[in-house]
């Protein structure tokens, strides 16, 4: 008997099988099982965090409580419910990219939407948004021209503020106004030596502009002509808010907030109690106001600006615009799809979106609910609860632009951790709730401590191009390079002990110490692709992996690497074992590999994403994590809690899971042997018309398990191992096939007897 099976890109086995008795079919049966059961009938992955919104919102704007606008980087999004659903609208038909900046309706039909693009093109629609169409301004002829805010008074008079210019004659404020619903734009202003951010109308005359080094502008005449208010202040004005002709608001740089009750003849200082930049201003009435900006600012005022107090439910999170149309209703916009909205003045806050969808680039677990996530534009999340629950702890706000990105983050325990990237490396001794510079001159990838005090990184002092390895023995005060005579790009490093350690890297270069880093050796990996994780158990048991699906593995130490089938060509980014045959690799385009043995056999597991994955975590064989692209986290676990997940949180796709137990032993003339029935789970995102069939290897119908319509979520269906007319089948190989929608999946099961 010849028997041979290997991973394939679905996740199964293929067999070759000659010259097989009945009896060794079923050996072969079982021992297919078997692998089955120790590969797949233990979990699965679900997608638990993966943010709607993947853009910056600039602005926020309400006409009542129902109906709604945001608008960012390449993108208009519309509500008609108050906020608990938004859907994103189409303006693909005017035929110019932009990152919109303001948006403004008069009623729930009619809106405009402005920003900057190539063509100096204004948006209007006069049916919700549905449908959108270009307006231009021919006279304003300048290769930068960004347009800041829009305001109407009606369906016909508004007015737009920005700033244009050119790199050879320079950059400068401009008002542009239309009387027709901008159907023709007429230039009021365009020599301003300032930059104008926001603009607002009380009535078809009276209107007020802000900007640069603490200006605000004035008319009485629609614009015709604008006056210059002093303000007797120096910083950026950056929104505005009237009630009427005499009573408004103004905020801006170092938590300024600016007050009138004649019209901007004077302003007045309030005290805001932040130094934070304000970004947007919203009153409703001559008491109720509130105030947003960056690290989670929200201030909200009920006399007038007398007193403004911080109001919470947005930590750490840039948000940018505010909006409220009476006392109680209101809703927040910011970076990164940042979503915010109250029904009680904001005392309380129901988040959207969070603000943080940012490309995660590593992950790391101390146990079932604490863990840490690091990424892009310095981003490190938190969660206590296994990731039901994400919190931001640090951004690109909070490190003053010295960080612009995390690549990798090391945890000792639930206070312990350290996270570095692209300029520096940062470290907390209270679980995230501070984080303290430990240096910024050191470009790292790589990072890993054996305990609080002996930790090593690899980076460079010179640039990315330039890898080093440095070692601290006091927790991080102090980086000592150590000696390592290479050119090459060094992308990870691991300990096992605080004297075994492996880097690996650039043209599969790999680094071996034995005594904590004094002496630096090569060892062959037998290949040239580059390696971009490494990852032991033990002294003797590791593997690498890399470019174009490359895994090698060694059992003494990495005196021997021996090159492993990983059966895809995408670049695998991060790898994690539990033991010497537990272990998980993922990569570009969704990629998730699994072993149980040790790498002998990879097989693909389902990932339900095309998002590149980056970084993988494990605590133990049955939960793990997994961070990648654009915010997204998906978590590991036991098929036994499968109905504990939150269908919400799953992607809008029919999951089927593997059957368990598999192989299934039924019971043979002797009562209580072996197992009675086997389970097949599956998830249905919506409710459709849901068939499950059995079939044998010939593909005849065994049994139809399911034939109907089902409501959306998780259910489960058990099979006996008998056919359509109760007669037990034969020992054997049996396929389980789904259709749900326009989905159609399938998986193996083992029936043994």
């Amino acid at each position: 008997m010849v028997l041979v099976f290997c991973p394939n890109m679905e996740g199964g086995i293929m067999f070759n099988l000659k010259s097989l008795s009945s009896t060794s079919l079923l050996f072969a049966a079982i021992l297919l099982g078997w692998y089955y059961s120790l590969t797949y009938a233990k979990g699965h992955w679900e997608i638990i965090r993966d943010p709607q919104w993947k853009t910056d919102f600039y602005c926020v704007c309400f006409v009542d409580s129902l109906y709604g606008w945001a608008v960012g980087e390449d993108i208009i999004i519309h509500t008609d419910d108050g906020g608990k659903g938004w859907s994103t609208q189409n303006y693909e038909a005017v035929g110019y990219w932009a990152e919109f900046k303001s948006i403004y309706f008069v009623d729930s039909n009619t809106g405009w939407a402005v920003g900057a693009n190539a063509k100096n093109v204004i948006l209007h629609t006069n049916d919700g948004g549905k449908t959108w169409i270009g307006q231009e301004i021919p006279e304003l002829d300048w290769p930068i021209t960004i347009w800041e805010s829009v305001y109407f008074i009606d369906e016909n008079k508004g007015w737009v503020a920005g700033w244009c210019g050119s790199a050879q004659y320079g950059l400068f404020g401009g008002i542009a106004y239309t009387k027709d619903g901008g159907k023709t734009w007429k230039i009021q202003e365009d020599s301003l030596d300032i930059r104008l951010y926001d603009i607002v109308f009380i009535d078809s005359l009276k209107g007020w502009s802000c900007g640069q080094s603490g200006t605000i502008l004035h008319t009485v005449d629609g614009g015709k002509t604008w006056t210059k208010q002093q303000t007797g202040i120096s910083e950026q004005v950056l929104s505005i808010s009237f009630i009427d002709q005499d009573r408004g608001w103004a905020v801006g740089g170092n938590g300024t907030i600016l007050h009138t009750d004649n019209g901007g003849e004077d302003w007045i200082v309030q005290t805001s109690g932040t130094d934070h930049c304000l970004e947007s201003v919203s009153f409703v009435d001559s008491s109720n106001g509130w105030a947003v900006g960056p690290m989670g600012t929200i201030l909200h005022t009920r006399d007038g600006g007398e007193i403004w107090r911080a109001q919470t439910g947005a930590e750490y999170v840039y948000l940018l615009s505010v909006c409220f149309v009476d006392s109680l209703r209101g809703w927040i916009v910011g970076r990164q799809g940042a979503m915010f909205r109250t029904n009680d003045g904001g005392e309380n806050w129901v988040v959207q979106g969070d603000g943080i969808n940012s490309t995660l680039t590593n992950v790391d677990f101390v146990d079932k609910d604490n863990g840490w996530a690091v990424g892009d534009y310095s981003t490190i999340i938190h969660t206590t609860d296994g990731g039901k629950d994400w919190k931001l702890q640090f951004n690109e706000y909070m490190s003053g632009g010295i960080i612009t990105g995390f690549r990798t983050c090391c945890f000792i325990d639930t206070l312990y951790g350290w996270a570095a990237g692209d300029e520096g490396i940062m470290y907390t001794s209270d679980g995230g709730k501070s984080w303290q510079f430990q240096t910024t001159d050191i470009f790292c990838k790589g990072i890993t401590f054996t305990d609080t005090l002996n930790g090593w990184a690899v980076g460079s002092t010179w640039g990315p191009e330039y890898s080093r390895i440095y070692h601290t023995i006091d927790g991080g005060e102090s980086w000592n390079e150590q000696l390592c005579d290479t050119d090459y790009c060094l992308y990870d490093i691991t300990f096992v002990d605080t004297n075994n350690g492996w880097v690996v890297g650039e043209d599969g270069r790999i680094l071996l110490t034995d005594n904590g880093g004094e002496f630096w050796i090569w060892q062959r990996s037998g290949t040239h692709k580059s390696l971009y994780a490494v990852a032991f158990v033990d002294a003797n048991n590791g593997w690498a992996v890399g470019e174009n699906g490359t895994i090698i593995h060694t059992v003494n130490g990495g005196e021997n690497w021996n090159l492993q089938t990983s059966g895809t060509t995408q670049d695998l980014q991060d790898v994690a074992f539990v033991d010497a045959n537990t272990g998980w690799a993922v990569g570009r385009k969704g990629t998730i590999l699994h072993t149980a043995d040790g790498g002998d056999h990879w097989i693909v597991q389902e990932s339900a994403t095309e998002k590149d994955l980056l970084g993988v975590s494990f605590i133990d064989a049955s939960t793990g994590w997994i961070v990648g692209e654009k915010g997204i986290v998906l978590k590991y676990s036991t098929l036994n809690a499968v109905e504990n997940h939150n269908p919400s949180l799953l992607p809008a796709t029919c999951l089927l899971y593997p059957n368990y137990p598999n192989p299934f032993l039924l019971a043979s003339g002797r009562a209580g042997a072996g197992k009675t029935e086997t389970t097949i789970s599956y998830y249905l995102p919506a409710a459709s018309q849901a068939v499950l069939r059995v079939y044998d290897t010939l593909g005849r119908m065994v049994r139809t398990l399911v034939d109907g319509q089902q409501l959306a979520g998780f259910h489960r269906a058990q099979w006996d191992g008998k056919d359509e007319n109760g007669v037990s089948v034969p020992s054997g190989i049996y396929l389980v096939r789904m259709e749900a929608g326009n989905t159609t999946k399938s998986i193996k099961m083992v029936l043994v007897r």
